[in-house]
Order: structure tokens, then C-alpha cells, then sequence
């Protein structure tokens, strides 16, 4: 018989199906903002979540080869998650780091067969990693596929044109809102602060705070006008007399005049009050004149020496400042100015959140108030010349006379901003510093 060489008519080719083949077919499609946005939101739950757990193990369990011992799990699996989640928060590529969805289930089985965590823990844990299954199975449906569609068309904009124009509208909208409600508005709200660890006490820091509202308008029925200095004070002795000062180390406490800068401050300067505990302290201001044609500069700062323990030392390493938008404004400056020595130690974030009554809450749940948006974080070059900012022109002259007061070199701060026009107002931005590092695990 003739061998041939070929299928006869009658005959289809066998097809071999190839794993890898829709790697490289023109229908993969790559993740809609929409989807990166919810995944984002995934890996930050998980992330904090599986955090939290580790930190709540014995410390010879916290690296990968103890706690493979500790929890009777694959080595290799403990490697993956302390690997992912030791050092700063890393966006949905940390999807990429972490072990599959059933190593994770057998490493949340055995923290429930232990007796490091309460059964409230674990469920919240073994809850974020439900929700990291269901976004695989929608997204992928499988992880190698979900790990391929985030890998095509890399370099996608976190925000189109057209997404980041309706963010806008909606933000110009609460503005106009919010000045109607609460009856007045800046056209700048500044929040700077700036950070150094204590001379002669590297396990502590000092920090300055300035807040200024700038062509403030108020109506005579507006709100009060107050603001919150917000501060982690693990260090200070006795947190309840008020552990803010002046410039001048005065102690902050019922009337505040101290904290008014006139140089930069409409005449007749307010009045500013001061109430509760050193760590949340409340300001209110009372102009002299309220007229909403006629705005008003405000500008305060003052002062914490040795108050907060260095975020290095932290469970987790992290250090969050905080500006709280009381009132709407129409800019938003939030700068802050680590020493150099912090600045290399530490990776930043930012982000917007729905402020809660208790803002003392743990940070790896800081994500259940983070709202679907991310501003834009910029990195300023040392000294004061290079913060300057044309919405408001004295910036700069204000920074000098700052430094200068606290007898602080400025040459030796790296300055973050996050600027932003019609900022969410009832909400807050916070800076997030992470001091973790990931940590290597020798076995």
C-alpha cells in the first residue's frame, strides 16, 4: 500500500490542544480599569489581612521556615506569603506574588487549627480570601489566565482622559455642595508637615504642623470654622494635657493664640481655641469678621518634640499623616517633609478615605474606607525653592519663616505632595510612609 502524506479527504487534522496557546492569541483581552480598580481593592484587603495574621504569630513563626513548622504548611507556600506581604503594599501585582487560592485556603485551615488567632481573625482572613477566589474565577476565570490578562498591554493609565474628566465634574459638584451646606470654603487649603527623628533619640520623633486656609469665605450662618491636628502620640508622657506647642514649645490649651502666624494671617486676627486630648486636638476659630465678600488668610502652626516612637519599631512599620477636609475648598496642598533619613527608609502612598468618628483604627483595615480613586503622589526635590507652588505665591516665604522658627535645616527634607483640584471634602487624604522591609529568610 502506498503510504500517503497526508489526511485523506475524508479526514480532519487532529488538533493538540496547547496550554500555553492563548498566551499569545489576539483575543486576549487586557483588564478594564474598572477590573484593575477591584483588584486593586483585593490585593489591598489581602494583603492587610494576611499581615495582620502574621504579626499575630510568634515571632520565631513569623519567617517562612518557622512558620512552616509553626503551622505545619509547605514551605514553599510560607515563603510566597511572607515574602508578599513584609514589605509595602505593591498593587494587584501582588496577585503574582502570593500562592494560588487553595494554598492560601490550607494556610487559613491551619491558622484555624492553632491557637495564635481568635476565631473573629480568622474569619476575616479566610473572608478576604474568598473574595481573592471569586475575582480570579471573574477575572481569569483562572489564575494563570487572570496573571495574563494583567500582563497584556502593560503601561495602561490608571486613569483614561475621560475617566479622570468625570472624576472631576463630580468633584466640582460636591464642592458646590458642600460650600452651600456648611456656609463657607478656601480657595487653597495648605496642610503641610514635616517629620525628623530627635536629636540624640533616633528611636523618636519630632514633627511640625501647619495648616493654612487661604481666602477662607464665611457666612454669618456658616458651621462653626474648627480643624483637627490628628497624631499618633506613642511617645509622649502624658497625652492627655495637650502634647502640641507653639513654635515657640508653649503649651497648646484652651486659648491658642500662640498658633497664628500673623505674618501670613488676615487682620484682625481670629480668635483659636483649643480642646482635647494632645493626639486629637480640635481648633475653632472665630473671626472677627465674617463677611462671604470679603475672605480671610488663616494660617497656624505649631509643634510635637518626642511624641511619637519612630514607625520602624511599629506593628505594622507604618507611619499615616493625615489631612482631614473639614470644609470644601477649591485646591488642595498636602505636603509632607521627611528628613532625609526617613525619606530612604521608607516607601509612600496615598490615597482618599471616607473619615470615620474613630480614626484611630488599625491600619490593615484602613482599606474598608478607602474610596475607589487615587491621587496623584509627586516627590520633591530638597529645600525650600523647590516646594514653592503658584496657587499660592508666599508658599515659600511661609516654609523659610517655618524652618527658621523651629531651627530646622531645610536642605535636609524630601517633600511628597498630593495636589489636588476640588478635593473630596468631608473625607480624608492620608499619606501612608511603609518602613517594612521584606524580609529574607535563611531557613
Amino acid at each position: 500500500m502506498r503510504p500517503t502524506s497526508g489526511p485523506t479527504s475524508n479526514q480532519r487534522p487532529i488538533e493538540v490542544p496547547w496550554e500555553g496557546r492563548d498566551a499569545e492569541s489576539p483575543t486576549q483581552e487586557p483588564l478594564s480599569q474598572e477590573e484593575r480598580s477591584a483588584l486593586d481593592r483585593i490585593a489591598r484587603r489581602l494583603h492587610g489581612e494576611l499581615r495582620s495574621a502574621i504579626l499575630a504569630l510568634p515571632e520565631p513563626a513569623r519567617g517562612a521556615s518557622g512558620m512552616a513548622r509553626h503551622l505545619g504548611v509547605e514551605r514553599t507556600t510560607c515563603q510566597r506569603i511572607v515574602s508578599a506581604v513584609s514589605g509595602p503594599f505593591p498593587g494587584p501585582e501582588l496577585v503574582t506574588r502570593l500562592p494560588g487560592v487553595q494554598g492560601l485556603r490550607r494556610f487559613v485551615g491551619s491558622l484555624r487549627e492553632g491557637e495564635d488567632l481568635d476565631d473573629s481573625s480568622i474569619d476575616s482572613v479566610e473572608a478576604a480570601v474568598d473574595r481573592f477566589a471569586e475575582g480570579v474565577r471573574t477575572m481569569g476565570p483562572s489564575r494563570s489566565k487572570l496573571l495574563r490578562r494583567m500582563r497584556t498591554a502593560p503601561g495602561t493609565p490608571a486613569t483614561t482622559p475621560g475617566e479622570a474628566d468625570s472624576e472631576l465634574t463630580l468633584r466640582t459638584q460636591l464642592f458646590e455642595s458642600g460650600r452651600q451646606l456648611t456656609g463657607q470654603h478656601s480657595e487653597v487649603s495648605l496642610a503641610t508637615f514635616a517629620f525628623r527623628p530627635t536629636p540624640g533619640e533616633p528611636g523618636l520623633m519630632d514633627s511640625a504642623q501647619l495648616r493654612g486656609f487661604l481666602g477662607h469665605h464665611v457666612r454669618r450662618d456658616a458651621m462653626p470654622f474648627s480643624f483637627l491636628w490628628f497624631s499618633d502620640m506613642s511617645a509622649s508622657e502624658d497625652p492627655g494635657t495637650g502634647s502640641y506647642s507653639t513654635l515657640e514649645r508653649e503649651p497648646v490649651k484652651g486659648r491658642s493664640q500662640g498658633l497664628v502666624l500673623p505674618e501670613f494671617s488676615s487682620e484682625p486676627l481670629p480668635v483659636i481655641t483649643s480642646r482635647g486630648p494632645g493626639n486629637k486636638t480640635v481648633f475653632l476659630v472665630d473671626p472677627k469678621e465674617m463677611d462671604p465678600d470679603r475672605p480671610i488668610d488663616v494660617v497656624a502652626a505649631g509643634r510635637t518634640d518626642a511624641a511619637q516612637r519612630h514607625p520602624a519599631g511599629g506593628k505594622p512599620p507604618l507611619h499615616e499623616v493625615w489631612m482631614l477636609g473639614r470644609f470644601p475648598a477649591k485646591r488642595l496642598i498636602f505636603d509632607v517633609l521627611l528628613h532625609r533619613s526617613l525619606a530612604r527608609a521608607c516607601i509612600p502612598s496615598v490615597g482618599v478615605y471616607s473619615v470615620q468618628p474613630n480614626l484611630a483604627e488599625t491600619q490593615e483595615l484602613r482599606w474598608l474606607d478607602r474610596f475607589p480613586v487615587t491621587p496623584k503622589l509627586e516627590v520633591l526635590q530638597p529645600g525650600i525653592a523647590n516646594i514653592a507652588h503658584a496657587a499660592y505665591p508666599r508658599y515659600t516665604e511661609l516654609l523659610g519663616h517655618l524652618f527658621d522658627r523651629l531651627g530646622w535645616d531645610a536642605g535636609e527634607f524630601i517633600g511628597y505632595r498630593c495636589d489636588v483640584v476640588y478635593p473630596v471634602w468631608g473625607g480624608g487624604h492620608c499619606m501612608i510612609f511603609d518602613f517594612g522591609r521584606e524580609e529574607e529568610d535563611a531557613g
